[in-house]
């Protein structure tokens, strides 16, 4: 291990791909069918950055003996990633209605302009994606290494709100939603896995 700097500041960028893709190593750019949140990842993102949060319900046990707690047991947990994006070009506005990726292309014609569409309406198909969550030189272990949080498949839960005014600009929250994949790491991790790295790769 070498020098650290023990605290994470700083933007990070959210990556997109098929369920099943396999995740990039922390130490090397995110390659394959891995594709960006924002033409521009995290320049287009609202200053609030990206938040991670881990929810869990609790359930207490207690007995007719008396008034204390005896055991605490947790019975579901959430995950999910957050972060506002600001680039609302058609190939990225449409990532925020139940994760589609593919926009229609209409050409123009005579007296039609051409133009890219969707579809409003999300309908009952969820779709999910995998998730991979990426700080470059960001280790608190390492300086000069990265950190990656990844994960196997989340889902879109936002409720969506554009507001279109001359005073601000419109953005598209997205709420990433952890569903459980027992097809990574072997089954052991179905929320996924965060990396922090702590040394250069041996060549």
């Amino acid at each position: 291990m070498g020098a650290n700097i023990e605290i994470i500041n700083g933007p990070f960028d959210v990556y997109h791909a098929p369920v099943g893709e396999s995740f990039t190593d922390l130490s090397q750019t995110p390659g394959g069918n891995w594709t960006k949140f924002g033409t521009n990842a995290s320049r287009h993102y609202g200053e609030e950055g990206v938040i991670l949060t881990f929810e869990q319900d609790m359930e207490e046990k207690s007995f007719a003996g008396g008034t204390e707690i005896l055991e605490y047991r947790r019975t579901l947990e959430r995950y999910k990633c957050s972060f506002k994006l600001f680039d609302l070009v058609s190939a990225q506005m449409v990532k925020a209605f139940n994760l589609a990726i593919v926009t229609n292309d209409t050409a123009a014609g005579a007296s039609a302009g051409g133009s890219q569409d969707f579809q409003a309406l999300r309908g009952l198909t969820v779709t999910a994606l995998a998730i991979l969550i990426r700080g470059e030189n960001k280790s608190t272990d390492l300086v000069t290494e990265n950190i990656q949080i990844e994960i196997p498949a989340a889902i879109q839960m936002a409720n969506l709100e554009m507001v279109i005014n001359k005073a601000d600009i419109a953005g598209l929250a997205f709420e990433l939603q952890a569903k459980a994949d027992y097809t990574y790491n072997s089954g052991n991790s179905p929320y996924g896995q965060i990396f922090i790295g702590d040394a250069v790769p041996t060549s």
